[in-house]
């Protein structure tokens, strides 16, 4: 009995010693970092194009080469088709050795056409598989996902999937957009009078003549074929109705009350000047008084600093003060009301969520409209009110 008891001691204790049963080596593995999808047409196969790690290319990077040995990209690109995301997904490792690993999966880049006709089964696929990974960046691109993969040559970055998470990820972040994870954009697609917007993501920039900058629009000098920020997407429910650039997509985050890094005013006695630092509180309301006549309130509070101190301070006033923040307010509301023109009037698209506060605040108004939202949302009046609030980095009031 003795003998059999330290017989079973032996074997527990060599199960513990065995390690996880289910553990992969690191070197038997392909880990796909980014992914993009396509659909030319509603119902043709889905186009999957992946971006995998080439681990020993990395290595030689961190040993100090910045593209490794021989000059080449640390990752590769894949490319599968099939009805079904996930065997499309899964089919990749048709193209590679080693076991597929989507755990590392940090941004998904939707071709324009495959976000037109619809992109529910790629939310599906990132929430419910035990691969996919809800805190995923989400994009759009112009044109083909594939294309976009296939030209991106991030400069300063190992692969097209850790340029587009530092976009995101950076202190200040970009100029016309905001990171949009996928479980957020599955929240929007779930919550009644809400639609979704993604970051537009593009190559831009051309190789720039010899002893000249490429600028941007933003007046920074750009490199050749650099991945860049360009704007939002739109959604109504899960179809892209298009893109926004530029003050456009700023009014959308006005709207939206999302922090902005700086923009300019003109000032009538003072010119261009610029308001950094820029904070907002948006807040709806609805004026459900005459069932026949809807009204609907976007107002915005703007705290920003004003960063041309320098240049302002021997004739900073009360006056001054006065006249930037009248100039800011007008600007404010000119840009929002002219993304209303396309994401309301055009798209009958509701990213600011009226329905949502609607269905909050008046459920038994929303109740007899919701069913057709889009078309009432379309034809109702929007009054905007922006009320601004500007510093001084000198005096900080």
């Amino acid at each position: 009995m003795a003998k059999h008891r330290l017989l079973a001691l032996f074997l527990a204790g060599s199960l513990l010693l065995a390690g996880c049963w289910d553990r992969h080596e690191i070197d038997h593995l392909a880990f796909v970092l980014a992914w993009g999808v396509d659909q030319p047409r509603s119902g043709d196969e889905l186009q999957i194009t992946g971006v995998v790690a080439r681990p020993a290319v990395l290595a030689g990077m961190e040993r100090g080469g910045l593209m490794g040995g021989g000059g080449e990209k640390p990752y590769y690109l894949v490319k599968n088709r099939s009805k079904a995301l996930n065997l499309a997904l899964a089919g990749i490792v048709d193209f590679t050795p080693n076991q597929v690993d989507l755990f590392q999966v940090s941004a998904i880049i939707l071709g324009e056409d495959y976000a037109r006709n619809g992109v529910r089964q790629m939310v599906d696929f990132t929430l419910r598989s035990q691969e996919g990974r809800p805190t995923t960046y989400l994009f759009v691109t112009k044109g083909k996902a594939a294309d976009f993969l296939a030209k991106a040559s991030p400069k300063l970055k190992s692969s097209p999937a850790q340029a587009l998470s530092g976009l995101m990820e950076a202190t200040e972040g970009p100029f016309t957009a905001f990171p949009v994870q996928a479980y957020q954009f599955a929240k929007a697609l779930l919550t009644e009078g809400k639609d979704p917007v993604v970051p537009v993501v593009e190559i831009r920039g051309k190789a720039a003549p010899e002893n000249q900058e490429g600028v941007g629009p933003t007046g920074n000098s750009t490199d050749a074929q650099e991945i860049r920020i360009t704007g939002l997407a739109v959604f109504r429910k899960d179809r892209l109705q298009g893109t926004l650039e530029g003050a456009q997509a700023r009014g959308v985050l006005w709207g939206l009350g999302k922090k902005l890094r700086r923009f300019t005013i003109e000032s009538p006695r003072q010119g261009e000047t610029t308001i950094s630092n820029i904070t907002l509180k948006k807040r709806l309301a609805a004026d459900v008084r005459d069932p026949q006549h809807l009204r609907l309130t976007l107002a915005v509070t703007a705290k920003g600093t004003v960063a041309d101190w320098p240049r302002l301070k021997d004739r900073f006033d009360r006056q001054l003060k006065e006249e930037l923040e009248k100039a800011m307010a007008a600007k404010i509301e000119r840009e929002i009301r002219d993304s209303l023109k396309k994401v309301q009037k055009e798209w009958r698209s509701d990213v600011f969520g009226f329905g949502e506060n609607l269905s909050r605040h008046h459920p038994q108004v929303w109740r007899r409209l919701k069913d057709n939202w889009p078309q009432v949302y379309a034809g109702l009046e929007v009054n905007i009110v922006v009320k601004p609030e500007l510093a001084t980095t000198q005096f900080g009031k």
